[in-house]
């Protein structure tokens, strides 16, 4: 069964990494439990365009409720590749205030006995 799937749902170059996993599995219960995960896995079918255009048409309503634009979404890679940026900044930011509050505060004592 487990070649069956392999032939099946993969090509030929992602074949020999799974089968190395399934012998390096000596249990027979996690062999079960390895090929139900990767034959619900790999047998999931693709989604068509048309059915792609469908949820989006489903999901228009939604968008519009939020005060998206559908096609704003579109091309999602900007849009992770700016949030991403936008996390790494925030972060960097955090840790330099952290950094600058501990080690760079005034040190009252001497502000106190110039006066």
């Amino acid at each position: 069964m487990w070649q069956q799937l392999l032939e099946d749902t993969l090509t030929p170059d992602k074949r020999p990494a799974l089968q190395e996993a399934w012998e390096n599995t000596p249990d027979p219960q996690d062999r079960y439990m390895m090929l139900l995960e990767y034959s619900s896995y790999l047998r999931k079918p693709e989604i068509s365009e048309k059915e792609r255009e469908e949820r989006r048409k489903q999901m228009e309503p939604l968008f519009k409720e939020f005060g998206l634009n559908s096609a704003d979404l579109e091309d999602e890679s900007e849009f992770t590749g700016v949030l991403i940026c936008f996390v790494v900044v925030a972060a960097a930011t955090f840790v330099a205030g952290l950094v600058y509050y501990f080690y760079m505060h005034p040190d009252m004592s001497h502000d106190l006995t110039s006066l």
